[in-house]
Formats: structure tokens, C-alpha cells, sequence
């Protein structure tokens, strides 16, 4: 996806070339809030862009789920049908297909859950992306005003397109905010499933060590009545 384009530099150029052949001082500060504002307008056009494309890619791979999701419904409803087709007849029932069954029903649920979690961050950076999108919008309008106020050496149209500019930082900030919040979360999952493997993995190392002690028991156990049984 293309990012917002931001069309400025004839206004840019005008505005500059007022503040340099223009008698009045304040117009060299509406040529450098423009340039401020330009920058403004290019990073917030980026990341419109950015968190566009990413919710674009996480909808497809929600898509991706979903699809994977229907190929594993349509085999546990055919096992299924098979088997109740089997137990009506009173024919004997295979306990391999309700353990297939229970398999089938647990992929399904965890790739439900994995769709539903690519369709919210799809969500969250597609609201991220809109109000990165306004605060592109006040800055355009912001340079063309502050443009207006330097071909019409009027100062109340700058004063204007600074507070439009204000409040394209205001929305720039709101969406920088909830991106930062949503890397602070997917960080804080990532964390919690790395301590929860560990831990899983601890309780394995250590239900293995004391089987593996509990057969040595046994060993002595065995060698010891052996050797009574020899004396």
C-alpha cells in the first residue's frame, strides 16, 4: 500500500520565497513552522503507511487461519459423521477415532484463537493507521494556511494553521501512543509464553528425574533380593 502522499513543497517554496524578500520579520517564522510542519507531515504520512500495511498483512494471515480452520472442521465432521454412522448400526466403535476426534477439536480451538488474535491487532493498527491519517490531513491544511498567511501578510491565517499543526501533533502523538502500547503488550506476551515454556520444561526435567530415581530404587531393590536369594 502506498503511503499518504503529502504535496507541499510548491506551497513550501512560495512560503520561502516571501520570507526572504518579504519587509515584515514574522514571515522567516511562518517559513520555519512550515518546515517544522512538513516534518511533521512526513513521519506521520510514514507511519500511515506503516500501520496500514501491517494490518493488512496480520487481516491476511487471520484469513490464513481461518481457511486452515475449515479444512480441520471439515475432517473432524466427516470422522464424526462416520462414527456416529457406526455406533447407529451397533457396529464395534474404534477408541484411535475419538481420541482423533478430541485432537481435532483441540487444533480447532487453538487455531480459533490464533485467527481471533491476528483480527484484533488487524483492528488496533487500522484505528493506529486512521489516526495517523487525520494528523497528515491538519498538516497539510496547516502548511497551505501558512502559506495563505505569507502571500497575504495575514497573521491570523498562521495563527490558525498553528493551531491545525497543534493538532495534527495531537493525533500524531495519540497514535505513536497506541503503538507503543501494543509493542508493550506483544513484548509482555512473548515474555509470559518464554516463562510458562520453562516452566513446563522444569516440570518435565523433573517428573523425568525422579522416574529415573525411582528405577534406580527399584534396581537396588531387585539386586538386593537377588543377592539374598544367592546366599
Amino acid at each position: 500500500m502506498e503511503q499518504p502522499e503529502v504535496p507541499t513543497e510548491g506551497l513550501m517554496e512560495h512560503t520561502h520565497h516571501e520570507a526572504e524578500h518579504g519587509s515584515q520579520k514574522w514571515i522567516m517564522w511562518v517559513a520555519l513552522s512550515t518546515a517544522i510542519l512538513a516534518g511533521f507531515a512526513a513521519v506521520a504520512s510514514m507511519m500511515a503507511g506503516h500501520t496500514e500495511n501491517e494490518a493488512m498483512i496480520l487481516q491476511m494471515k487471520a484469513s490464513d487461519q481461518w481457511s486452515y480452520y475449515q479444512a480441520k472442521s471439515l475432517k473432524y465432521n466427516m470422522l464424526k459423521a462416520r462414527f456416529e454412522d457406526r455406533a447407529t448400526d451397533g457396529k464395534p466403535l474404534d477408541s484411535t477415532v475419538k481420541d482423533k476426534l478430541a485432537d481435532y477439536e483441540k487444533e480447532m480451538k487453538e487455531i480459533e484463537v490464533k485467527a481471533r488474535a491476528f483480527e484484533g491487532d488487524s483492528e488496533h493498527l487500522l484505528s493506529v493507521h486512521v489516526k495517523f491519517a487525520y494528523a497528515v490531513t491538519f498538516f497539510q491544511v496547516a502548511i497551505a494556511l501558512a502559506a495563505i498567511a505569507a502571500l497575504s501578510k495575514s497573521k491570523p491565517f498562521w495563527f490558525f494553521s498553528m493551531l491545525l499543526g497543534a493538532v495534527g501533533i495531537a493525533f500524531s502523538g495519540i497514535g505513536g501512543s497506541k503503538l507503543l502500547h501494543e509493542e508493550h503488550e506483544a513484548k509482555q506476551e512473548q515474555h509470559e509464553e518464554k516463562h510458562e515454556e520453562k516452566k513446563s520444561g522444569e516440570k518435565s526435567g523433573a517428573s523425568e528425574k525422579s522416574g529415573e530415581h525411582g528405577a534406580e530404587k527399584s534396581a537396588e531393590k531387585s539386586a538386593a533380593g537377588h543377592a539374598e536369594k544367592t546366599e
